[in-house]
């Protein structure tokens, strides 16, 4: 688990958009904690404990009992979309849409071809060998590609503004009103979330440095 300073810095960063990040495979013996970052599928108290250091997650019955039909579901997907074509898709759209520098009609672009690509995902197919589960981890990786791919596009949409390494080419300056952090929820609402005040002792950990004449990459 990250330190807890290191979680607090985590929760005052104005980051412009929200997304899930997968945990690393873990080798045999060994333990990694999970990679998130601002991210929670609801709005409760849950991800703000996790976020603060406790051990694990509370795990809901509904998960356990879903999570096996889902891995069965993909088991036995015969379709014709092959799941690395999808894969490469995604990064392209998001490469191309989703860069340095964005605009509305880039944004909303890049959201169309995520949800044609969220329509193919329903004709996978997923084949399983003696060779081992790749195909069943990647299309694992594609559903999460997915959801993270529309986490950032929807966000950015709403984030009519240029914010450290969020750039708008259509909306070039800052916008005061929107020093907020912008939630995404899997009904795909995007809401703003009030910064908290930065504790004392980790502003004292923040030095601000004069980009004036500088050359910012």
């Amino acid at each position: 688990m990250v330190s807890q300073t290191a979680c607090e810095l985590m929760q005052y960063d104005f980051c412009s958009v929200t997304v899930l990040r997968p945990a690393r495979r873990q080798p045999p013996g060994r333990k990694f904690p999970h990679r998130t970052s601002r991210f929670r599928a609801d709005r409760g108290s849950s991800g703000r404990k996790l976020l603060h250091g406790a051990a694990t997650a509370p795990t809901l019955p509904e998960t356990v009992t879903e999570a096996p039909k889902e891995i069965e579901s993909l088991l036995v997907a015969d379709g014709e979309e092959n799941v690395r074509v999808l894969q490469r898709a995604i990064r392209n759209t998001m490469t191309e849409h989703a860069g340095v520098v964005r605009d509305e009609i880039g944004l909303k672009t890049g959201l169309a071809e995520i949800e044609a690509i969220e329509s193919r995902m329903a004709d996978i197919g997923v084949h399983p060998d003696v060779a081992g589960f790749q195909d069943l981890a990647h299309a694992f990786d594609l559903k999460s590609a997915l959801l993270a791919a529309k986490a950032t596009l929807q966000s950015a949409l709403e984030r009519r503004e240029s914010r450290e390494a969020h750039n708008r080419r259509d909306y070039p300056e800052l916008d005061p009103s929107l020093q907020v952090n912008l939630v995404w929820s899997k009904d795909e609402t995007v809401a703003p979330e009030s910064i908290p005040a930065i504790p004392a002792h980790i502003s004292a950990l923040i030095e601000d440095i004069n980009t004036l004449g500088k050359l910012v990459e």
